[in-house]
């Protein structure tokens, strides 16, 4: 199994273990062309993949903030976005807080490293 046929089978059974199916995710990349932009995923809900040595696989976490640290920048020269991971979602200790994240729409997909979830209406 190759690849990526392995990070689409993990959010198919990430999906299904939170009872959402596929329309729950937007398909295509948001906009992410300004400020305006990056600031409209503030308190919106992604999954993420990670291929770390203690935490491989999709992980559902809440844009919380645009703009991070010179300290994470350090670790993460590419990041703009801020991504709160909670253990009562990923169950999984080495991701939990705020992490900085590259969300841009290059890497946006379940073929890439981030997918949007819709709001669930009512």
């Amino acid at each position: 199994m190759t690849q990526q046929r392995l990070w689409q089978t993990q959010l198919a059974e990430h999906l299904n273990s939170h009872l959402l199916d596929s329309s729950t995710c937007q398909m295509e990349p948001p906009k992410l062309e300004s400020e305006a932009d990056m600031k409209a995923l503030i308190g919106k809900y992604i999954l993420h993949a990670f291929q770390l040595e203690n935490a491989m696989g999709w992980f559902l976490g809440k844009v919380v903030a645009v703009g991070v640290s010179n300290r994470d920048l350090k670790k993460t020269p590419t990041a703009i976005h801020v991504v709160l991971y909670e253990m009562k979602h990923t169950k999984n200790k080495h991701l939990v807080g705020r992490v900085a994240s590259t969300l841009s729409s290059a890497k946006y997909g379940v073929n890439e490293w981030w997918v949007l979830l819709l709001q669930q209406s009512g």
